[in-house]
């Protein structure tokens, strides 16, 4: 693994504007092994780029190498889908009792949200 590797790591956090412990604990490594691996102290291992690739949508290949685009470019409704899975699989129960309480709702109080949310500068569709 090369020094480059370990600013890539660097420039993926800033982009992403992450703490190092931020992203440790999106990956399960700790901000330790993150400053470890952002300094050249420690070598990145196969598994923490893997991890790194998929919690956030990172390009492999740039990771490694520095060639192509910093970010895999997700297919329309990949992104939904990659949030819906970490709710679903995630421990926020408040998220989850959220969007529950929602879909029981009638058409008219849904358009009541909706258009809350939207209040709040919220961008998409609402």
């Amino acid at each position: 693994m090369s020094n480059s590797l370990s600013k890539r790591l660097v420039k993926i956090r800033e982009t992403l504007k992450i703490s190092q412990d931020e992203l440790g604990t999106k990956i399960g490594i700790s901000r330790f092994s993150v400053s470890n691996y952002e300094s050249g102290k420690r070598n990145i291992t196969e598994r923490v780029i893997k991890d790194i690739c998929r919690e956030f949508d990172v390009n492999e290949e740039w990771l490694r190498t520095g060639e192509g685009e910093m970010f895999v470019e997700l297919p329309e409704g990949t992104e939904l889908g990659k949030y819906i899975a970490d709710v679903i699989g995630g421990e926020d129960d408040f998220i989850k009792n959220i969007i529950i309480s929602y879909m029981k709702l009638d058409e008219k109080n849904k358009k009541i949200i909706r258009d809350f949310v939207k209040s709040l500068g919220c961008e998409g569709k609402a």
